[in-house]
């Protein structure tokens, strides 16, 4: 799962490249836009990171204890 992960992040950044290639060959592209969403970015990763760091959960992606009966919600049968 961290693999699919971290690919769409790359994809993200060479999709990235190719369209400021674009905008910068039609003299549209605003560095200072994507300098603030870019801050944006890093600024929400440290937030999430900060909520809930990886060696929280001991690398794993869900807790052991946690059991499909607990997600599933019962539903009360009609008299």
């Amino acid at each position: 799962m961290s693999g699919a992960i971290i690919g769409q992040a790359l994809v993200g950044w060479v999709m990235h490249l190719a369209v400021t290639g674009l905008t910068r060959k039609h003299r549209m592209w605003n560095p200072l836009h994507d300098l603030v969403f870019a801050a944006l970015g890093v600024l929400a990763s440290g937030l999430v990171l900060y909520i809930h760091p990886p060696s929280q959960a001991g690398g794993r992606v869900l807790p052991t204890n946690l059991s499909l009966q607990a997600v599933v919600v019962s539903v009360p049968r009609p008299v």
